[in-house]
């Protein structure tokens, strides 16, 4: 009974209808960095306390799972990949670094940087792990 509840409680979220977040948010266009410090936003909020996830509306929980699939995303991606190796600066990112520790060193240095929200939020996650020394170029 449990999970026909479950079921049906995602299939009523997923056919009610884009909200005005949602039906707002440009999927189709590369991620910038101010719209994906506004998806993490929600997460200041949060705190370590999972039980505040309760307080998020629909759409916020929405950003929230955006910042956290793109970061993840971007971490996979770019795990032991080799950046610059023609002018000697490489560096090799290790799975060391987690989500829960890039979202805030990442909503820092946008704290510090609004002016950089139209650039490339993969170039601006970057700039953040050497900035907020997460990663060290060698």
């Amino acid at each position: 009974m449990q999970v026909f509840a479950s079921v049906a409680a995602v299939i009523v979220l997923l056919t009610a209808g884009p909200t005005p977040v949602v039906a707002q948010t440009p999927l189709s266009k590369p991620m910038t960095a101010g719209f994906l410090n506004t998806s993490c936003s929600p997460i200041r909020t949060l705190g370590s306390n999972e039980s505040n996830m309760k307080s998020l509306t629909r759409d916020e929980m929405f950003m929230v799972g955006l910042c956290v699939g793109f970061i993840d995303g971007w971490l996979q991606g770019t795990r032991n990949a080799l950046l610059d190796e023609n002018h000697g600066n490489t560096n090799a990112f290790t799975n060391k670094i987690t989500v829960a520790q890039l979202i805030p060193v990442f909503l820092a240095y946008m704290a510090k940087h609004p002016e950089k929200k139209e650039a490339s939020a993969g170039l601006i996650l970057f700039m953040s792990v050497v900035e907020g020394k997460l990663q060290k170029l060698r």
